[in-house]
C-alpha cells in the first residue's frame, strides 16, 4: 500500500500515537489516558489519525508548502465500553486498529496553460480511495453515504458488512 501510494505522488508520514486530551473528546470514542504522561499534548493515545495528519498540513502551510499528498500507516487505540459479560482486563481490554490516512490540499500541478489550477475534492479523495481499492482486487465493495462529525461530505466502503474506508 505504502509503494503504491508513494506511485501516485504522495509523501509518507510518521506522526506520534501521543496526542493531545482536547483531540479525543471530538471523536465518538473512549480514550485511552496513560498513567504518566510525557506532557499535556502527550497524554492520550490517538483514536483517530486525523488531528496529527492536520498537524502536519499546518505545519507545512505555515512555511509555504502548499502542494501536499501525504499518507500514514499507523495504529489507533480505543477503550470500547465494556459489556457485562466481558471478562477482558488489563490489555487485553484495549481496541488496537491499523489504518491508512491519506490527506491532500493545495492546488494541483497544470496541465495546460489554458487550464486554471485548481484544489483537490472530496471526488478526487474518493477516486484515489476507490483505485486503491480496485488496485487491491477486492470485489463486492459496498459504498454509502457517511454521517460523521469529522467529515463535511463522508462516505464509508465495506466488504461483507465489515468496514473497509472512509473518505471525506
Amino acid at each position: 500500500l505504502s509503494e503504491n501510494l508513494a506511485h501516485k505522488g504522495f509523501n509518507e508520514i510518521m506522526t506520534n500515537s501521543l496526542t493531545k486530551a482536547s483531540y479525543t473528546q471530538i471523536t465518538e470514542h473512549q480514550r485511552v489516558a496513560l498513567l504518566n504522561p510525557l506532557s499535556s499534548d502527550m497524554g492520550v493515545m490517538r483514536d483517530t489519525m486525523l488531528f496529527s495528519g492536520l498537524e502536519v498540513i499546518s505545519y507545512n502551510l505555515n512555511r509555504s508548502l502548499n502542494q501536499l499528498r501525504l499518507f500514514e500507516t499507523g495504529r489507533t487505540y480505543a477503550l470500547p465500553e465494556a459489556s457485562p459479560n466481558s471478562n477482558k482486563t488489563g490489555v487485553s481490554r484495549y481496541q488496537e486498529t491499523e489504518h491508512c490516512a491519506i490527506f491532500m490540499t493545495g492546488k494541483e500541478e497544470k496541465i495546460s496553460a489554458v487550464q486554471p489550477l485548481k484544489s483537490p475534492t472530496f471526488f478526487d479523495m474518493k477516486a484515489v480511495v476507490m483505485q486503491l481499492i480496485q488496485e487491491a482486487g477486492l470485489l463486492n465493495v459496498q459504498s454509502q453515504e457517511l454521517e460523521n462529525s469529522q467529515y463535511k461530505y463522508g462516505i464509508s466502503f465495506t466488504v461483507n458488512g465489515k468496514l473497509l474506508a472512509t473518505c471525506g
